[in-house]
């Protein structure tokens, strides 16, 4: 496996995230303005852990990075999102969730975003 799908659930992350969804995006209490809006810098080759808040109904999606699935709810989705799974957007009918996703060597900016085409038309894409 390449280093950035090792299993990351008992991992320590050197960045712990709070991005919450419910009425816009925010990042530890940082709220998504317009397409300038910078919040933080992602570090290479660390592991990063998201604590997602207000993602039912909110498509949430990362560039560059899978994310792997670290806490949900219990049978979400007929079990299609569960606890070690790796995934590209994660989908769930219930508000929280804990993702880790590990850094490689891009260095660029990285898209966070939700598939909420509303959303995306206001410049989140």
């Amino acid at each position: 496996r390449p280093c950035y799908l090792v299993d990351l659930t008992n991992a320590e992350p050197k960045l712990d995230l709070e991005v919450g969804l419910e009425n816009s995006l925010s990042i530890n209490g940082e709220v998504f303005v317009d397409a300038s809006t910078f919040v933080f810098e992602m570090p290479v080759g660390e592991v990063i852990s998201m604590n997602l808040h207000g993602i039912n109904l909110h498509p949430f999606h990362v560039h560059v990075n899978p994310l792997q699935i670290v806490s949900t709810p219990d049978d979400v989705y007929d079990g299609y999102f569960r606890q070690g799974d790796w995934q590209d957007t994660i989908t769930l009918s219930e508000s929280t969730a804990t993702v880790r996703m590990q850094t490689d060597v891009f260095t660029g900016t990285q898209l966070i975003h939700c598939h909420n085409l509303a959303h995306e038309d206001l410049g989140m894409m």
